[in-house]
C-alpha cells in the first residue's frame, strides 16, 4: 500500500527514533558518538517533543474547540461511579429526560444501563422507559423526578419525589417485586398493573389496571390492598372504583409484551378490596374500638365478652381478627384459629394474609397440629405467591413440612425462601435447618455443605456456628473429631 505523506500525524519522537536506529543498524566506529555525549540539540528537542506531542492527541480529541470536552461529557452519556449495581436498562426515551450519576449529568439513550443512587427526571411531556433487571417495566413522566434507591434479589425500591410512575410487575419471568417510596407510604406490587403520582415527596394518587396492590403507610394504621380496576387518594386515604393516569398506562403498554391490559374507567366488576377504610361495616366501628380498647388494656376476658354479646352476625373482617387475637391472648387457641380463618375468609389482602399466618402458627405451635397449619399454609401460597408476608409463609411452610417429615416439600419451600429473601431475617436459620435436611434426611452433602459455607459468611452466635459445623462433620468437613 501507498504511504501517504499527507496523511501521516507527526511523532517527532518517532521519527528521531527511527533516524536514530537507521544510522546504528551498520555502525560506523568514525561517525557514532557515545550515547553518554547527547548534543544541546537533541536535548532540547526530546524536551519540545515530549511536550507536543500529549498536547496534539489532547487538541485532537477536543476537536481544537477550546471547552469542547467539557461540553462534550455534560452532553452524552455520564458515567456511574465504580461498584454500583446495575438494577435495568432503558428501552425508550421521549422528549427531554435527564439521567444523574452522582454529580454527573447527562441525556440517557435507549441501551444505557441505569444503577442504584442513579436519580431520573423527566420535562413536561417527556417520559423515559426501563426494564429491570428483576423483571417488572416501569415509565416515568409528567415532569418527575425519581431515584433509585436500591435493588435487593426480591425487589428494586424506588422513591419518587414528584410526577407519576406507571409499572408493570405481571410481566411472564418477572423475578421480583417493585416498592415505590413516598413520605406518607410505600406502594409494594407483585403481578399487578398499576401507576402511582407523587408531589414533594408524597404519594398521592395511585390506580391498578390489574391485579393487586399493597400500600403501607407510614404514618398510621391505614394499610390497604387495592384491586384491579380501583384507585386510592393516599391524602384521605379514601378508594373507589376507577383508574388514574391513563397515558402513563398506555405509555408502559408500548414497552411492555404482551402490552399492559388497561380496563375503562367505568368497569362493571371494578373491585376494591375491604382494606379500604371506606368499604367497612358500618356496624362495627364503635364495637371494633372497645374491643380494641379491652385487648390493649390487656382484658382479653371484656373483648371476648363484647364479640360473644355484640358481635355475632358481623361478617366485618376487622372485627374477626380482633376476635382473634382476644381469644389468643385468653389462651383459647381453637377458637382463636377459627375467628383468623374467618378473617382470611372474609376479606383479601394484608388483613387475610396475616390471619392465616396467624392461624397456621397456632395449629403448629400451641396445638401440635403440623398437617393442619401445612394446610393454612398452602392455602396462603395458592392464594398470595406474591404476599406481603411470603417470606413468614414460606419459613413456616418449610418448618412445618420437616416436622411432617416430608422432608422434600421442606427444602423446596426453604431453597425458595433463600431465592428470594437471601438477606432475610430467617436467613440463618432456614440456611441451618436446609443443611441439617440435605446431610441428614436427604443424604446431599455437596449441596448440604454449600449452606454451612454460606452460615460461615454470616454474623452468628456461637450456638449457630456450633451447628453447623455438627453438619460438616457429618459430612466429612468438619474438624478433625480428636480435636
Amino acid at each position: 500500500m501507498k504511504d501517504n505523506k499527507e496523511d501521516r500525524v507527526p511523532d517527532p519522537i518517532g521519527e528521531y527514533l527511527g533516524r536514530r536506529l537507521a544510522t546504528t543498524d551498520e555502525p560506523d566506529p568514525g561517525k557514532v558518538e557515545p550515547a553518554w555525549r547527547a548534543s544541546a540539540t537533541k536535548i532540547a528537542a526530546w524536551c519540545l517533543a515530549a511536550v507536543l506531542v500529549p498536547a496534539v492527541a489532547i487538541l485532537a480529541t477536543m476537536g481544537g474547540d477550546e471547552g469542547g470536552g467539557r461540553a462534550q461529557r455534560s452532553a452524552g452519556r455520564p458515567q456511574p461511579p465504580p461498584g454500583r449495581l446495575v438494577v435495568g436498562s432503558i428501552v425508550m426515551v421521549r422528549g427531554e429526560v435527564t439521567l444523574l450519576h452522582g454529580r454527573e449529568a447527562g441525556a440517557p439513550r435507549i441501551g444505557d444501563d441505569v444503577h442504584e443512587s442513579d436519580v431520573i427526571e423527566t420535562g413536561e411531556d417527556a417520559s423515559i422507559g426501563l426494564d429491570l433487571t428483576s423483571g417488572p417495566s416501569l415509565v416515568l413522566m409528567a415532569r418527575a423526578r425519581a431515584s433509585v434507591v436500591r435493588r435487593t434479589d426480591g425487589e428494586v425500591t424506588v422513591a419518587l419525589e414528584r410526577g407519576v410512575i406507571a409499572a408493570d410487575t405481571s410481566r411472564p419471568g418477572a423475578r421480583g417485586g417493585l416498592r415505590i417510596e413516598g413520605l406518607n407510604a410505600d406502594v409494594v406490587a407483585r403481578g399487578a398493573v398499576f401507576t402511582v403520582a407523587a408531589s414533594g415527596g408524597v404519594l398521592e394518587m395511585m390506580g391498578v389496571a390489574a391485579g393487586e396492590v399493597a400500600v403501607l403507610s407510614r404514618t398510621g394504621r391505614k394499610d390497604v390492598r387495592i384491586a384491579k380496576s380501583s384507585q386510592l387518594d393516599m391524602r384521605t386515604w379514601t378508594a373507589s372504583a376507577g383508574e388514574i393516569h391513563a397515558d402513563a398506562l398506555e405509555r408502559l403498554a408500548q414497552i411492555t409484551s404482551p402490552p399492559a391490559p388497561v380496563e375503562p374507567l367505568d368497569a362493571p366488576d371494578a373491585q376494591v378490596a375491604t382494606d379500604a377504610p371506606a368499604l367497612q361495616d358500618a356496624a362495627a366501628p364503635s364495637l371494633a374500638q372497645a374491643m380494641e380498647g379491652a385487648l390493649d388494656k390487656g382484658d382479653a376476658d371484656l373483648a371476648i365478652e363484647l364479640v360473644e354479646k355484640e358481635g355475632k352476625g358481623h361478617l366485618d373482617p376487622e372485627l374477626l381478627l380482633l376476635s382473634g387475637d382476644a381469644y389468643r391472648q385468653a389462651g383459647r387457641w381453637s377458637e382463636a384459629v377459627d375467628a383468623y380463618l374467618a378473617a382470611a375468609h372474609a376479606t383479601s389482602g394484608k388483613k387475610a394474609e396475616k390471619a392465616l399466618l396467624k392461624a397456621a402458627e397456632i395449629r403448629s405451635r400451641k396445638l401440635d397440629d403440623a398437617a393442619g397449619a401445612a394446610g393454612i399454609i398452602d392455602e396462603y401460597l395458592a392464594r398470595f405467591p406474591a404476599g406481603i408476608y411470603l417470606d413468614e409463609a414460606l419459613y413456616l411452610g418449610g418448618t412445618v413440612q420437616a416436622k411432617l417429615g416430608e422432608f422434600e416439600k421442606a427444602r423446596d419451600l426453604f431453597e425458595t425462601y433463600l431465592e428470594t429473601f437471601p438477606k432475610g431475617t430467617q436467613a440463618v436459620r432456614v440456611h441451618l435447618t436446609l443443611a441439617k435436611i440435605l446431610a441428614t434426611r436427604l443424604s446431599d452433602c455437596p449441596r448440604a455443605m454449600v449452606h454451612v459455607e454460606a452460615i460461615q459468611g454470616m454474623v452468628t452466635g456461637p450456638a449457630v456456628s456450633k451447628e453447623a459445623e455438627k453438619v460438616a462433620m457429618i459430612c466429612g468437613a468438619g474438624k478433625d473429631k480428636s480435636e
